[in-house]
């Protein structure tokens, strides 16, 4: 017989949200726009994919906090 299944509280919830879903996003944006290339002249699409990634990110984080 196993034991029942405990739903964490919604604290615990909030900071495994942020840890495993908001952060990962703020990071690989991040590393993109790292990776795009050293020039801030240019503007290429990998730029552009990591600011969406961390505008994601910090989206979802400050709507997250927000509750």
């Amino acid at each position: 017989m196993s034991a029942p299944y405990v739903r964490p509280s919604e604290r615990v919830a909030a900071r495994r949200r942020r840890l495993f879903l908001w952060l990962p996003l703020l990071m690989v944006g991040a590393l993109v726009t790292v990776v795009a290339g050293p020039m801030i002249i240019v503007f290429n699409s990998l730029d552009v994919a990591g600011a969406a990634l961390m505008l994601g990110g910090l989206l979802g984080f400050a709507l997250d906090v927000e509750k």
